[in-house]
């Protein structure tokens, strides 16, 4: 094999080589590209996630607040209940206490000590 030829086969090997390089080059501008196009998705899915997220934790916010607001309200009820029936029970099942018990004069006395009023 002469000069030129060996020189020739470096050169087409060459080519070849460069000729691969460009090719990968291209498939990797091509996944480079289809690695773009899944992340800006990826982002804008995430946008939406965090928009829709942000949705519920404010709708089960208000849903708790709602819920402890009516137990609230029945807690306070129900205590007022408790202590509405504790004082009117109190006062409903004694009797009334005559002068007798309480010390004063016996209104069915016969005798005054101290006379008839005039």
């Amino acid at each position: 094999m002469s000069k030129t030829q060996q020189i020739q086969a470096q050169v087409q090997e060459t080519i070849g080589v460069m000729n691969d390089n460009i090719h990968k080059v291209v498939q990797r501008g091509e996944r480079l590209e289809d690695l773009n196009e899944r992340s800006e998705n990826l982002a804008q899915s995430s946008e939406a996630f965090k928009a829709r997220s942000k949705e519920v934790r404010m709708k089960m916010f208000w849903q708790d607040t709602k819920t402890k607001v009516i137990l609230g309200g029945v807690a306070v009820v129900v205590i007022g209940l408790i202590v509405g029936l504790s004082v009117w029970g109190a006062g409903v099942g004694k009797t009334t206490t005559t002068s007798k018990e309480v010390g004063g004069p016996n209104p069915n006395a016969t005798s005054s000590p101290v006379g008839p009023a005039r």
